[in-house]
C-alpha cells in the first residue's frame, strides 16, 4: 500500500508476506525467548522491507491502510496481504511443530502452546482475557505507531536500520507484554494458534482449559484495535509537533 505501483506486484507482495510471516510464527513456536523472536523479524525484515514494506502482520497492515485512507484503492491489497499472512502463519506454525517433536524428547514432543499462552492458571475467572486484549492492544498501538513513524521518516535511511530499530520495539514490546498477554501483538499467529488449540481442545483432548477460546479473541481482536488507534496517536504526534516548530 505505501510502495509506489504496489498493486503491480501483488505476486511478490503475497509471496514474500507469506514467507516472512511463516518464520516469525516458527519461531515464536519454537522457542519463548523475545529476543530469539525479535532476532528472526528483523531477518524478516530484511527479507521484506523493499519488497512488500515488512508488514508480517494483518494489525501493521490494517493500520497502515487506515493511516494511508484510501478505502477502495487499497481495499484490495489489503485483503489480499492478509490472506498471505494467515496462510504464512499456519505453514510457520506446523514448520515449528514440526522441528519441536523432531528436537524434543518425551512430552516437550506434544505440541502445547505453553510460550504463547499467558498464565491461565494465575487467573481469576474468565475475565482474565480482558486484560489479555488490553495489554495485546496498548503493545500493539504503540509498536504500529512507531512503525508508520519509521515509515514517515526513512527517507534514505538504510534498510538495516530501519529493521533493526522495529524489531528492538518488536523486542521491547513483547517483553514487557508477555507475561500478561503471550507478547503476540499479531492477529495471524493468533489465529494459527488458536485454531490449532481449539482443534486439540475438541478432537484431540490436548489441552484441558476451555479458556483458550476466550484469549484467542483477545488476540485477535486485541491488535486490530491497536492498529486502528495508532495512525490518529500519530497525527496527533505530528500535529503537536508541527505547531511546536511554527
Amino acid at each position: 500500500m505505501e510502495l509506489p505501483q504496489g498493486e503491480k506486484r501483488i505476486g511478490s507482495i503475497v509471496l514474500f508476506e507469506l514467507l516472512g510471516t511463516a518464520l516469525l510464527c516458527a519461531t515464536t513456536n519454537i522457542t519463548s525467548d523475545p529476543a530469539v523472536v525479535a532476532c528472526m523479524y528483523f531477518v524478516a525484515l530484511l527479507l521484506t522491507f523493499t519488497i512488500t514494506g515488512g508488514h508480517l502482520n494483518p494489525a501493521l497492515t490494517f493500520c497502515v491502510y487506515v493511516a494511508e485512507g484510501k478505502w477502495k484503492d487499497n481495499l484490495q491489497i489489503l485483503i489480499i496481504t492478509w490472506v498471505a499472512q494467515i496462510i504464512g502463519a499456519f505453514l510457520g506454525l506446523e514448520l515449528g511443530l514440526l522441528l519441536r517433536v523432531i528436537y524434543a524428547e518425551g512430552d516437550k514432543a506434544i505440541p502445547g502452546f505453553d510460550i504463547v499462552v499467558p498464565p491461565i492458571a494465575n487467573t481469576a475467572g474468565e475475565s482474565y482475557w480482558l486484560t489479555v486484549l488490553l495489554v495485546e492492544a496498548i503493545g500493539t498501538m504503540i509498536y504500529a505507531a512507531f512503525f508508520l513513524v519509521v515509515k514517515k521518516d526513512a527517507g534514505d535511511k538504510d534498510v538495516v536500520v530501519l529493521s533493526f530499530m522495529m524489531a528492538a520495539v518488536y523486542y521491547g514490546m513483547s517483553w514487557i507484554s508477555k507475561q500478561t498477554s503471550g507478547g503476540l501483538l499479531n492477529p495471524a499467529i493468533a489465529i494459527s494458534t488458536g485454531f490449532n488449540s481449539q482443534w486439540n481442545y475438541v478432537f484431540v483432548g490436548l489441552l484441558e482449559n476451555p479458556l483458550w477460546e476466550y484469549f484467542w479473541i483477545a488476540w485477535l481482536v486485541g491488535p486490530m484495535l491497536g492498529a486502528l488507534m495508532a495512525p490518529f496517536f500519530t497525527r496527533y504526534h505530528f500535529d503537536m509537533l508541527a505547531k511546536i516548530n511554527e
